[in-house]
């Protein structure tokens, strides 16, 4: 079972649906825990119980949970730059002036600063019948262009790297 554990219902969806497809392509069976977690459900002993009977009677043996651990902005400085400019026509000429016509003219850009979003997500794989963690990662990203994307390139990571790591069965 996948959960992204995030109070944006979209997300959560998007997340869990597109590691559902990569997991299913392996011939895992894998779903999206939909409304089994609630981001604002209180966790208590029955809740647990309520929560681990779900998963065992529809035969997951394992809980990859997703979760933002955080979001920065970043600046930095990009330095200016001067370059010659040399208008059509000029050249050495074979005179101070054509050498000096050639490499006289300057343009300067000047330094500025730019600022970036990076995010921090992080999938857990837990195992289901002993609630232990079995493997984890991290991956950061920088300014994506899109959340469609960025999820459909992050779980296409996590389903490599999972099977890489021999993680699942078939």
């Amino acid at each position: 079972m996948i959960a992204a554990l995030t109070p944006n219902a979209v997300t959560k969806g998007n997340v869990e649906e597109a590691m559902a497809e990569r997991l299913v392509a392996r011939g895992v069976n894998a779903k999206g825990a939909g409304g089994v977690f609630n981001p604002e459900m209180e966790i208590t002993d029955e809740m647990k119980k309520q929560v681990a009977s779900k998963l065992e009677s529809a035969g997951f043996e394992g809980l990859l949970t997703f979760a933002l651990v955080s979001e920065d902005e970043q600046t930095k400085y990009v330095p200016g730059s001067t370059y010659s400019y040399a208008p059509y026509g000029y050249g050495y000429g074979g005179s101070y002036w054509g050498y000096y016509g050639y490499y006289a003219p300057q343009v300067y850009e000047p330094g500025y600063y730019t600022t970036s979003k990076v995010y921090l997500v992080e999938a857990v794989l837990y195992d289901v019948n002993t609630e232990k963690m079995v493997w984890a990662a991290r991956s950061e990203t920088t300014d994506p262009s899109s959340l469609d994307k960025f999820a459909n390139d992050f779980t296409s990571t996590i389903a490599y790297q999972l099977q890489k790591d021999g993680m699942l069965k078939n």
